[in-house]
């Protein structure tokens, strides 16, 4: 009997029914189904696959200062700040970009639209005889006026 016995579990761990292969079935089972989960982002290791959602719905709204200049309502994309001065990159309904500068001195502020360029955020005012250029990124807030750069700060918070 116990010949028998032995005899019948060696059989079955040939025929693939032993514990330890139905163990390892189950663990490369479970490592499969734990990939095919992350693949389609079940476990939260693709957040960024999330459809966009509206300005409206997600966005600050830009300060009052530069929705008046637009002309329309502006929403955050970008905020920067420095010691003396803070900086909006805004986005309109028609994904148009437009900068907003304020001085903390004395209040002072522009808004301009701006564009997008690989260092950052770029704005042009062409009202004076020379052009004045604003950039901003995660570093530093600039402004170069033709040659001769009349701000260059530290940006020491961005979001």
């Amino acid at each position: 009997m116990t010949w028998t016995h032995a005899g019948a579990d060696m059989q079955r761990e040939r025929e693939g029914g032993g514990f330890f292969s139905n163990v390892l079935a189950q663990v490369v089972g479970g490592v499969l189904l734990a990939l095919a989960l992350a693949g389609l982002g079940y476990l939260g290791l693709r957040s960024n696959d999330a459809p966009a959602a509206s300005p409206e719905a997600t966005a600050v709204a830009c300060p009052e200062a530069a929705r008046s200049v637009a002309g329309h309502a502006l929403f955050e994309l970008r905020y920067f700040e420095t010691e003396k001065s803070k900086a909006y990159i805004c986005r309109d309904d028609g994904g148009l970009l437009w900068y907003h500068g304020y001085r903390k001195s004395d209040a002072a502020t522009i808004t301009l639209r701006a564009d997008q360029d690989a260092n950052g955020f770029v704005a042009r005012d062409a009202r004076g005889a020379n052009t004045a250029v604003y950039r901003v990124n995660d570093g530093r807030l600039t402004k170069t006026v033709g040659r001769v750069v009349e701000l260059d700060e530290v940006v020491i918070i961005a979001r």
